[in-house]
């Protein structure tokens, strides 16, 4: 029986993509990594039965990673890899590590040895290979439900967006911190921000608000600038599902809901591609500069593969797909089935 879950995704400057399921049962099923053809790369399952589960990938060296979260808090890994002999599914070892289901929003480093969270209000560090927590940030936030996202900029700088509450007199912000002393290096004002979209190269921040009638916001991360803003196309709704094209120059989002579209840094330009009827979109990236790969619909079971020059589906794959993460270069993708 597949468990009742929520999922939290996280994209780090190098393409560290991290997804966590949080259920209230235990389940088993399997995972299943494709390449940009659709073909299946490779699928693998654990026999036993989970209590979470964390994903992770790694552009820079064509990692993902399926980590098990026993209930005593005890990560298992399998880790993807692609080498000579093409993709491959090891055992690796990690530093004990147990998580603690308070947190809720995090974001790991690209390089993976450290993972920025928030836990009762305050934010902190834990570094993999001393296996120490760190307090950053004490009372970042005033409530649980302050806290909206979380990236890394580089390996010093973390980015947290903070929703805010003008009725309390508080101000959503997007803040950059120095993880070395807690610092608050930058900080712009912006209410409600929302699923924040990092370009491979860590430079740009895509936003959207959940605001009624409000379009995205590309800031530059070196001064928290905004570089370019996409209006809103529909007063009664918001936009969804920001996410950035290997060379970080197009971006495609969800616009009222139903269009998939595509903004292009160049010209300013926005197209609309390819309508999902109103339907939920569960996934959504750029495989390469005109493929994308997406999970939508009522059901959210397709894997649909969308070539942007043809303006046509050219494969489809349908499954029990869970959550599906994609690395920065989109050379692979993975799904959970069963989950």
């Amino acid at each position: 029986m597949a468990t009742h879950a929520r999922a939290l995704s996280r994209l780090t400057p190098s393409g560290l993509a991290l997804l966590l399921l949080v259920g209230g049962g235990c389940a088993t099923g399997r995972v299943d990594v494709f390449n940009l053809d659709g073909s299946r790369a490779v699928s693998f399952h654990d026999d036993h039965q989970y209590q979470d589960v964390l994903f992770t990938s790694s552009s820079h060296s064509d990692l993902i990673s399926h980590m098990f979260l026993t209930e005593a808090g005890a990560p298992e890994f399998r880790l993807v890899e692609r080498n000579s002999s093409g993709v491959v599914v090891r055992d690796t070892s990690v530093p004990r590590f147990t998580w603690d289901p308070a947190v809720d929003f995090f974001a790991m480093r690209p390089d993976g040895r450290l993972i920025a969270y928030e836990r009762e209000l305050n934010l902190y560090v834990y570094d993999f290979d001393s296996r120490e927590e760190k307090l950053l940030v004490e009372s970042i936030a005033s409530n649980p439900f302050d806290v909206a996202g979380m990236v890394w900029r580089d390996d010093d700088t973390v980015v947290v967006l903070l929703d805010g509450d003008r009725a309390a007199g508080r101000a959503g912000q997007i803040l950059c911190l120095d993880v070395r002393s807690g610092r608050t290096i930058a900080a712009l004002e912006l209410d409600n921000p929302r699923d924040p979209a990092l370009t491979p190269s860590g430079r740009l921040l895509a936003v959207t608000q959940i605001v009624r009638g409000s379009g995205i916001q590309i800031i530059d991360l070196s001064n928290l600038a905004v570089v370019a803003a996409i209006p809103a196309t529909d007063a009664r709704s918001w936009m969804t599902h920001p996410a950035w094209n290997p060379a970080g120059d197009k971006l495609v989002y969800v616009d009222a809901y139903k269009w998939l579209t595509v903004y292009r840094m160049s010209d300013r330009s926005s197209v609309r591609i390819a309508e999902i009827q109103e339907s939920p979109c569960y996934f959504l990236g750029f495989a390469s500069d005109d493929l994308l790969i997406y999970r939508c619909g009522k059901q959210g079971s397709e894997l649909t593969f969308y070539d942007l020059a043809s303006r046509r589906v050219v494969k489809t794959l349908d499954d029990r797909f869970g959550t599906c993460l994609m690395i920065a270069d989109g050379t692979l993708v993975a799904c959970g089935v069963g989950f």
